[in-house]
């Protein structure tokens, strides 16, 4: 799915409202005129003059690119080249969300997460979206929206994300990918605040998503 059509007026809106929650600053930026915006200040404009391949699997790339920085200093920078991603937003009929618990070895904690997961060959993110809900809560979402696109860490790494919404969720059984999620549970607004003070939600597609979705119904989740 082409990122043009992800990104609307609203969409622009919801993300200058949210950015700021999560440290990203988004006031007073055109964005929709970037290209010209890049053009007209060339002079901080990095230039690249190739790369070379550190490390290669499914999941990851390392990459050392040549580059130049706009004061004129030239060396080599890691680059981290990861898979496309996707996340839902998933309500039911009383506004509820579900939510997985996941453990993350990485970080050594326990945190609620939306279903997330990665866009395999030939398939599309939508598509995916879907696919993965499924296989991680046995629900099968309806109505799927695109809700907004980003990249996590843009300074260092290239995994673009794309977020959906969907009308609500029908149950088609058990989860059938049982090694990624310990329990699931449906959280409201107020719920979710809470397990956002208390920590238990700390991933950047889950708040991106959840404060996306909850300022749509005019709730402000920090």
């Amino acid at each position: 799915m082409a990122s043009q059509s992800i990104w609307s007026v609203q969409n622009v809106y919801t993300l200058t409202r949210v950015a700021p929650m999560v440290g990203v600053l988004c006031k007073n930026v055109d964005m929709t005129n970037g290209k010209d915006r890049v053009e007209k200040n060339a002079k901080a404009e990095w230039k690249v003059f190739g790369k070379r391949h550190i490390y290669e699997n499914h999941w990851v790339n390392l990459d050392l690119v040549d580059v130049q920085s706009p004061d004129g200093t030239r060396f080599e920078h890691h680059v981290v080249r990861m898979q496309r991603v996707v996340g839902v937003v998933i309500p039911n009929h009383d506004g509820r969300i579900l939510l997985v618990r996941h453990h993350r070895f990485i970080t050594s904690t326990w945190g609620w997460e939306i279903p997330c997961g990665i866009v395999e060959n030939n398939e599309t993110a939508i598509d995916a979206a879907a696919r993965e809900v499924e296989e991680e809560t046995g629900f099968r979402p309806f109505g799927l929206k695109p809700l907004l696109a980003y990249q996590p860490c843009i300074g260092i790494a290239d995994t673009p994300h794309e977020l959906f919404v969907a009308s609500g969720a029908v149950s088609v059984g058990e989860p059938t990918d049982p090694t990624e999620v310990e329990r699931i549970g449906w959280f409201s607004f107020d719920e979710v605040k809470e397990l956002i003070s208390d920590g238990l939600i700390h991933d950047s597609p889950t708040l991106l998503g959840l404060f996306a979705a909850a300022s749509q119904s005019g709730v402000y989740l920090v």
